[in-house]
C-alpha cells in the first residue's frame, strides 16, 4: 500500500522492508530477509548518499543476518 502512495523507491518504504526482513530473519527465512535488506539498503544509499541514521540501522541488521548465516 505504501508503494502506491509514496512510490516504489521512496525512502519511507524502507522501514517496512527492514521490518519485514527482521520478521523473516526471526522466522529463519533468510533468503527472503536478505533480499529485503538489500533492497532497503540500495534505496537508502541512493536517496541519502551522505549517510542517514536509518541506513546505519539497516546495515547493522543486514550484517547480523550475514553473521547468522555464516554460523549455520
Amino acid at each position: 500500500m505504501n508503494d502506491v502512495k509514496l512510490g516504489e523507491n521512496h525512502p519511507d518504504g524502507t522501514h517496512s522492508l527492514n521490518n519485514l526482513a527482521n520478521l523473516y530473519s526471526e522466522q529463519g527465512r533468510n533468503v527472503a530477509a536478505e533480499a529485503l535488506y538489500q533492497c532497503a539498503l540500495s534505496i537508502m544509499k541512493v536517496e541519502f548518499p551522505g549517510g542517514h541514521p536509518n541506513l546505519d540501522i539497516f546495515q547493522k541488521n543486514y550484517d547480523e543476518l550475514k553473521r547468522k548465516q555464516a554460523g549455520q
